[in-house]
């Protein structure tokens, strides 16, 4: 059928905007500059609709150490791995 693999070859093409978009193209360029922290957080076993709300943990409770994480002064511990009860090895 004439125009059916050009019809195709754009139905297969990306969208635009996640193309486009600087950290799309450069995502390490990013965490190379000074005030870049990174940090990873462990939120326990919250209930949510992912396990069926098995969760131990409410969703809020899932989230403090995000926040806490988040509302660090910037001289504040940087990449580590952190719990409710602090860092955690790894």
């Amino acid at each position: 059928m004439p125009g059916g693999e050009a019809s195709y070859a754009t139905k297969r093409q990306p969208p635009e905007s996640h193309t486009q978009h600087p950290w799309a193209t450069q995502p390490y360029e990013r965490l190379d500059q000074p005030d870049q922290e990174g940090r990873a957080a462990c939120p326990g076993y919250v209930a949510t609709d992912f396990n069926g709300y098995a969760g131990t943990r409410t969703p809020e409770q899932g989230a403090a150490i995000a926040v806490k994480l988040a509302t660090l002064p910037d001289d504040g511990p940087r990449g580590g791995f952190f719990d409710d009860a602090g860092e955690i090895p790894w």
